[in-house]
Order: structure tokens, then C-alpha cells, then sequence
């Protein structure tokens, strides 16, 4: 293996560059991890996969590692305020979210209330005209003349029309 840089600092180095890609080239690797040869890449890589630094897929005949998921190095002091507004960022969309979320139950449940409200005067009504219907049936049954020969109709009255 090339001695040029030690082992944590190329995984903080592929983390970086797992951070940007999801597909990395071997001539970027090679590069940036300062290796000599595809072998010394190769088996840094597969050391980092083992040892559960990385998850991805070695593709020798495309050239390419793909990755799949990776362990996050160290933060560079310097990037620590960008990290914190992204975090800030990230907290001011949430409790946007929370609050519309909690606008749209409460909405929900004032329609809830009122359809149920509507839903129980419909049915007091139901219930006061059944009552009503039953009390009129009750005192005032239909009055039906019968004789020997079955039940006769009402006379109808006829108006008279008065000419001049």
C-alpha cells in the first residue's frame, strides 16, 4: 500500500467524496486517496466495507465503486457553522410542518364537531316527528264509514258555481 496518507484520514477522505456521489470513478479514488495502483484501491476499499466504515458495491470492470451508505468522518471545524445553519434550517421547516399540521387537525376536528352537531339535531327532529305523527294517530284516529257493504268513500263536497 502507498504510504502517503494514513488510513482514518482516506476514509475521511472516501466519506467526503461519498458524501457528493453515489458513484465514485476509480481515477477519483485513486486520486484522492492517493493510491499507485487499482489493487491498493481495491483492497482499501474492501478492508473499509468489512470493516462497516462503507457499504457499496466494487464494479472492477466499470471502474466505479458503488456506494450504498457510509460512516461520517470527522467535521473540519471550519464547516461547523454551515452544518449548524443546515440544522437550523432543518428545525425551521419542521415546526413549520408541526404547525400547519396541528392547523389542519384542529380544522378537522371543528368540522368533526360541527357535521356531528347537524347529525344530532337531524336526528332530534326525526325522533319529535315520530313522536308528533304517533300522538295525532293516537287522538285523532281516521274516521271511515262502514256499512253491510264494505267501507265507503267520504263525500265530496262540490262547490257551486253561481251564475249570472
Amino acid at each position: 500500500m502507498s504510504a502517503s496518507i494514513d488510513t482514518p484520514t482516506r476514509r475521511a477522505t472516501l466519506s467526503s467524496l461519498a458524501a457528493d456521489s453515489s458513484v465514485l470513478p476509480y481515477s477519483v479514488l485513486r486520486e484522492n486517496l492517493k493510491f499507485a495502483t487499482e489493487d491498493e484501491l481495491e483492497s482499501f476499499l474492501i478492508a473499509a466495507v468489512y470493516d462497516g466504515y462503507i457499504k457499496g458495491e466494487i464494479d472492477p470492470q466499470n471502474q466505479q465503486f458503488y456506494v450504498h451508505d457510509f460512516a461520517v468522518g470527522k467535521v473540519d471545524p471550519a464547516q461547523l457553522p454551515e452544518v449548524a445553519n443546515t440544522l437550523a434550517q432543518w428545525i425551521e421547516r419542521a415546526e413549520q410542518l408541526i404547525t400547519k399540521m396541528e392547523a389542519n387537525i384542529d380544522d378537522s376536528d371543528r368540522k368533526l364537531f360541527e357535521r356531528m352537531n347537524c347529525e344530532r339535531a337531524v336526528e332530534e327532529a326525526i325522533i319529535t316527528n315520530r313522536d308528533a305523527a304517533r300522538t295525532a294517530e293516537v287522538s285523532d284516529p281516521p274516521k271511515v264509514s262502514a256499512s253491510v257493504d264494505g267501507p265507503k268513500e267520504p263525500k265530496r263536497l262540490r262547490s257551486r258555481v253561481l251564475r249570472r
